[in-house]
């Protein structure tokens, strides 16, 4: 239980850092080049839906953990896109910020929760080993 609660106090502290420095790596660049991104991302979350549905009827650990981890690249991904989605936004002269804070929101959720699954299913890998 001690282990449950430290992972969800821990959490929190890298994550932020980890996602304030993708944003503002994506607020710096000159070029715009991560806007075309969109597609090839849509089509990377499509893939990985596949996959996970395809999982519930096969049961394998190891699509579980690839699945993990290559959906928390996407979502990484995703913050550099919608980042650089929203500059290009307002400077078009879209002044919606609730939109452009929503959609870094949907990005910060997807991000914690696969962290905190990662973080769960090494906790419980390493409560097996014992």
């Amino acid at each position: 239980y001690l282990s449950s609660v430290l992972i969800l106090f821990q959490l929190p502290f890298g994550y932020r850092l980890d996602f304030c420095l993708i944003h503002l790596a994506a607020l710096f660049t000159r070029k715009r080049y991560y806007i075309y991104l969109g597609a090839a991302l849509m089509s990377a979350v499509s893939l990985l839906t596949t996959f996970s549905f395809m999982n519930l009827f096969i049961r394998s650990p190891a699509i579980y953990e690839a699945e993990l981890y290559i959906g928390l690249a996407i979502f990484c991904a995703f913050v550099v896109f919608d980042t650089q989605l929203i500059v290009e936004k307002r400077r078009n002269g879209d002044t919606d910020f609730v939109w452009h804070t929503l959609d870094l929101f949907i990005d910060f959720i997807e991000i914690f929760r696969h962290l905190l699954m990662i973080l769960n299913s090494k906790r419980r890998r390493d409560r097996d080993e014992e």
